[in-house]
């Protein structure tokens, strides 16, 4: 078993082992994160937005169930029991994406309302509510249609694709009234309903493979003039966090990288692709020696010596695997192997089943150990499920087979 195997199989362990999962077969779904207590300044703030928890010996479990989380989680189980030929983590894939159809309620079912399709995540009594987002519908879109490809009997049972298709549906008609300052349908936006990358450009992803999928025309008209957004400079946003000379930062490249480069196999693939590897440079322009890309992210502390695992290095590496399969260029397959060799360095190896086999959010360089502060959703002290060890794993395992997790190129997950 070479390091990588080795890695991806301890961080399957620690989902399974952690409590993130309980029952750990999946079957009532995945929490959204660890909290450490310990030091972390964030807490009560944390723990009072986040008030579904249970706590354990030094931290705790914020026990909501975001959809975005299990999906991610779902398709990560999924592809490791492809590439491990292991029935038991198909079947935890297969629980995951059970519990949100059938267990989760979140999902937005009523045909009358503009909403129809679309995940939300739901806010304890006494003030229960559902809050709809931008970004993580995007995940679920573009990860229950590739859960469908990947699994034909679990689509045959829930309906995946039909219903992945309806949410990119809901998803894209917002994505192209907020481009156009028009009013949103029925006057209700998603949250995150703004061009910043982290929110925009997943929605460009939900919308490429939507195409794919369907070839309906319509997913790709917001996307082109996104596009054009993008290459002339021009993100307008009232989240996006820049330095001071008003580059955008490394996180929101990260995000283009990623987003953009699933315009592969459109139509829209010659406008998409270079800007995503305008991202890239800049990426590589900054990214240090030992692979590690400077923590900028407003949610997240800051410094050239912090790797912030929630919005920054996951989701540039991420990138760098699908925009090396598209364009092949040798400078990001570099980029990508010292960024993927630092992350099986820094991979958390503590005893302790809450720890051992995860990445945590933010790893300090100058230290040599997990640190550099918290943020209530980012920090050092947050380990999530979703956002960070499950597309560090995926990106590790696209890496190790060869797969690939883009519409129209050899399949979503297919040799």
């Amino acid at each position: 078993m070479n390091q990588m195997e080795r890695a991806i199989k301890s961080n399957l362990q620690w989902f399974l082992q952690s409590g993130v999962m309980d029952p750990a077969d999946g079957s009532w779904g995945v929490a959204e994160r660890i909290l450490l207590s310990e030091g972390n300044e964030a807490l009560a703030k944390a723990l009072s937005d986040f008030d579904s928890h249970t706590p354990y010996d030094g931290y705790y479990i914020l026990e909501h169930r975001r959809p975005d989380c299990n999906f991610e989680a779902a398709l990560l189980f999924m592809l490791a029991a492809k590439a491990f030929n292991d029935e038991s983590y198909l079947q935890v894939a297969r629980n995951l994406v059970r519990y949100l159809h059938r267990r989760n309620g979140c999902r937005n079912n009523t045909t009358a309302e503009i909403l129809s399709g679309i995940w939300g995540w739901a806010t304890p009594p006494p003030c229960l509510q559902y809050s709809y987002w931008l970004d993580d519908n995007s995940w679920n879109a573009t990860l229950s249609l590739l859960t469908a490809e990947l699994d034909p009997r679990l689509d045959e049972e829930l309906c995946l694709r039909q219903k992945g298709l309806e949410s990119a549906r809901a998803l894209c008609r917002y994505f192209d009234c907020m481009l156009r300052n028009a009013e949103p349908p029925a006057g209700r936006p998603l949250n995150g309903a703004d061009q910043a990358p982290h929110f925009s450009a997943l929605a460009v992803m939900a919308c490429a493979f939507a195409w794919y999928y369907s070839r309906e025309e319509d997913f790709l008209e917001p996307v082109s003039r996104y596009l054009e957004i993008v290459a002339a400079g021009a993100i307008h946003s009232n989240v996006l966090s820049k330095y001071d000379d008003g580059r955008q930062t490394p996180s929101e490249h990260a995000y283009l990288i990623l987003g953009l480069s699933c315009c592969a196999g459109t139509p829209l693939e010659e406008e998409a692709v270079p800007l995503a590897c305008r991202s890239a440079d800049l990426i590589l322009s900054i990214m240090n020696p030992d692979g590690s890309i400077p923590s900028r992210h407003f949610e997240a502390p800051s410094g050239d010596h912090l790797v912030d695992l929630i919005y920054t290095q996951n989701w540039a590496t991420l990138g760098l695997v699908n925009l090396v399969a598209v364009t092949g260029r040798e400078e990001y397959r570099k980029a990508l192997e010292k960024s993927i060799g630092l992350l099986l360095s820094i991979q958390d190896c503590s005893r302790e089943p809450h720890l051992a086999g995860c990445w945590r959010g933010m790893y300090d360089l100058k230290a040599g150990t997990w640190g550099g502060g918290d943020r209530y959703e980012g920090g050092a002290g947050s380990i999530y499920t979703g956002w960070t060890n499950a597309p560090i794993s995926l990106a590790l395992l696209l890496q190790a087979t060869g797969w690939m997790l883009l519409p129209g190129r050899q399949g979503a997950g297919k040799q």
